[in-house]
């Protein structure tokens, strides 16, 4: 049987590439699932390249490849800004549609598996499209994954983590403007209310 790869068009990979400043793109393609694999490591200079694996299907692997770019060089300036030792890195994983079960948990594995092949150079997390069951999944085949492990071996969610660090920059933003670092009196509109919004919308 022949297996049809999906096209990264050449002229936009080189273009990429060369318009980024990062450091390397690490690109996979998973046969089985029919997923690209995309690892970006965009700065090294305060320490290991460090981001979450996003999972979320594309249009096309050139946008997949573009969006781990982008938010790659993103990492860089949070890790910066709120001085822990990391380097900017992010992960995407685009699949054609939406995976479950016993293929979702194999793609992981043979993700943290490609993960462990980079010695160090990356450590990776939950991020959009992740839970801490798939993250579980990628540790089992590597060891460059963040997270504390909670009972049964389980990861721990960051989620509510996240939701404290936007509440922590909505209270600084509200003393910027009014000198007062409080939201009393305030509408706040929260967008979603998944792991990160769910949390941050509990009173």
């Amino acid at each position: 049987m022949t297996t049809t790869v999906p096209d990264l068009e050449p002229s936009h990979l080189e273009d990429r590439l060369a318009a980024w400043d990062g450091l390397a793109v690490v690109s996979r393609y998973d046969a089985p699932s029919g997923a690209w694999v995309f690892i970006a490591l965009h700065d090294a200079r305060l320490g290991t390249p460090a981001g979450g694996t996003r999972i979320k299907t594309y249009p096309s692997p050139d946008e997949a490849m573009l969006d781990a770019m982008r938010l790659a060089s993103g990492m860089t300036a949070k890790w910066a800004v709120v001085g822990v030792p990391f380097g900017g890195g992010k992960a995407v994983i685009a699949p054609p549609g939406p995976l479950a079960g016993a293929e979702r948990r194999a793609l992981l594995r043979r993700y943290g598996a490609l993960v462990e092949t980079l010695r160090g150079a990356f450590v990776t997390g939950e991020d959009l499209g992740t839970t801490p069951e798939d993250m579980a999944e990628v540790a089992s085949a590597t060891t460059h994954v963040l997270g504390g492990h909670g009972g049964g071996g389980r990861l721990a969610d960051p989620g509510p983590f996240t939701a404290h660090g936007v509440a922590q920059a909505m209270l600084a933003v509200a003393e910027r403007l009014d000198g007062t670092p409080s939201l009393a009196g305030r509408r706040v509109a929260v967008q979603g209310v998944g792991d990160v919004g769910a949390p941050l919308a509990r009173p």
